[in-house]
């Protein structure tokens, strides 16, 4: 595959990692705090988490090679900051995937309309598709993986169409209420919105899978991860406000229960399906969520089974579909076993993620002590400062919406 290839099939790795299940809630999260307020948060949260792909990508360039953050630990921090960074990536994968599991069977069920006595036929026909399609080499898998992502942004473009052309346009006023909802800086509304948006950015665990993937070339590795995590940002951007304007437009009080966190997904699904003008707007709905959820198994997958690789010896252990089972089959029986896994594994989501992302790489960066960086602003106290302050508002913010 030529350079241009491997670039592109990068990108769209990296943004289908970091859009998963969760973009059919954010509306649902987001309304409390208005479409103002919505953007400048995402910004934020983008530019911080390309800032830490770039600390990442400099400690896996100066290491020689792609190593994940365990690893990294190891040779930069001693012993603990290598158990440290093993433990909470592969808890951090363990948990995403679990969560991606739980909401593909639930949304294969909902979707297909089929009974509850259906479901162990349902999970293991998910667990045989899933693992088949982890085990294609890797050139298949990122095919596989831009041309899902496509089909995803294509159809989410449709269902956005849909909307602009439905009935809200002749009556969706631009008004305050959208914009700047009431007690929209309340802590109450911005708490949960805070750790969420965090996560919506959760790419990191393929630094080092990309690291090799595009021959630790550095100006390479920076468009990928610019334009991966730009296209998140945009994405989330343009489908949150379309489904917020959409929704407002037409139900204020529907709307006022979004904002208050009295509505969930099936609903607003519902509300959707009656608002676009498109034939088939349920169906579409949830073709997106499908969409958004095997791109991120995939994402995810792949930097498990190659985080996994160095624990296993000798031919046959060290094998492609063996390490696959071991990366898929546990979180598989969490989401299978666990009650609503999906909120469950993602509960402390935005503390490992900051622990992953920002906090451990940057105390690895200072401890490496480079004298010559291949980018120059991971070098820049100021911003490593602004990253470490945005990592403690994350954790605070999770921890007291978890005991509220």
């Amino acid at each position: 595959m030529n350079r241009n290839g491997r670039q592109l099939g990068a990108i769209f790795l990296v943004a289908g990692t970091s859009i998963g299940a969760g973009v059919i809630a954010l509306p649902l999260v987001l309304a409390g705090i208005g479409l103002l307020l919505t953007a400048l948060c995402m910004v934020l949260v983008w530019a911080v988490m390309y800032y830490s792909s770039l600390i990442n990508i400099e400690l896996n360039l100066q290491a020689g090679h792609g190593m994940d953050i365990g690893q990294l630990g190891e040779r930069y921090g001693g012993k603990w900051s290598a158990i440290l960074g093993k433990f909470v990536l592969v808890a951090l994968m363990y948990a995403l995937l679990a969560a991606y599991f739980h909401g593909l069977i639930s949304m294969s069920l909902h979707l297909f309309s089929l009974p509850q006595r259906w479901l162990p036929w349902v999970t293991m026909e998910i667990f045989a598709v899933v693992y088949g399609l982890m085990s294609l080499p890797l050139r298949g898998l990122y095919q596989f993986n831009r041309l899902l992502f496509t089909a995803m942004l294509a159809i989410a473009a449709l269902f956005i169409g849909g909307l602009c052309i439905g009935r809200f346009w002749h009556h969706a006023p631009l008004s305050e209420g959208i914009f700047l909802p009431p007690n929209s800086w309340s802590l109450r509304r911005t708490l949960p919105v805070v750790p969420i948006l965090f996560t919506s950015f959760g790419f990191q665990v393929i630094f080092h899978t990309l690291t090799e993937y595009c021959a630790r070339d550095r100006r390479v590795l920076r468009r990928v991860f610019f334009y991966g995590s730009l296209i998140p940002m945009c994405a989330y951007i343009v489908w949150t406000a379309a489904i917020l304007w959409a929704v407002h437009g037409n139900d204020a009080n529907f709307y006022g229960a979004m904002a208050e966190g009295k509505v969930q997904v099936g609903p607003l699904v519902d509300k959707l399906s009656h608002i676009s003008s498109l034939p088939y707007a349920h169906s579409t709905v949830w073709a997106i969520a499908l969409c958004s959820v095997v791109t991120s198994i995939v994402g995810v997958g792949m930097g498990l089974c190659d985080s996994l690789r160095p624990l296993f010896r000798g031919k046959t252990l060290r094998s492609r579909p063996w390490i696959t089972l071991v990366a898929l089959l546990p979180p598989f029986l969490m989401a299978v076993f666990v009650p609503n896994a999906f909120t469950a594994f993602l509960g402390f989501s935005g503390i490992i993620l900051s622990i992953l992302a920002i906090l451990l790489p940057l105390y690895l960066l200072r401890r490496g002590k480079f004298t010559d960086h291949n980018y120059p602003a991971v070098a820049k106290i100021s911003l490593q400062w602004l990253c470490l302050a945005v990592a403690a508002v994350v954790i605070v913010c999770e921890i007291i919406h978890l005991l509220s």
